[in-house]
């Protein structure tokens, strides 16, 4: 995911201690996101990542983008879309027709080089 941002012109910061909820921040020009990565799986025929921790939902206070990561592929939504949701599906494996209740795949970047 950092170097997705790195490859787009962004600088990436990471923090120097554990105990924060973004991964890492990115900048490029006025632009600045506070950035939490969570790893995506397949769950039966689904594409499916747990956004709590332990009960704790992500929220506006904690991240501005969260990005999905499974395999090469990578989805980067802002935290609007999904903050106060403990998981989210990203779609089905087996049928490209399918369609979420929200489309997750408006976010879809192309394959990570």
């Amino acid at each position: 995911a950092q170097m997705h941002f790195m490859n787009n012109g962004y600088d990436v910061f990471t923090p120097t201690h554990s105990a924060t909820r973004a991964d890492f921040v990115v900048c490029r020009g006025p632009e600045t996101y506070r950035v939490q990565v969570k790893t995506a799986q397949y769950n039966g025929p689904y594409i499916q990542s747990r956004l709590d921790i332990r009960g704790n939902k992500y929220t506006k206070q904690d991240v501005d983008l969260v990005v999905f990561v499974l395999d090469s592929r990578m989805w980067i939504v802002p935290i609007d879309t999904v903050e106060g949701k403990p998981s989210v599906c990203l779609g089905k494996v087996d049928d490209p027709e399918y369609q979420a209740k929200l489309d997750y795949s408006q976010f879809e970047i192309k394959e990570s080089k």
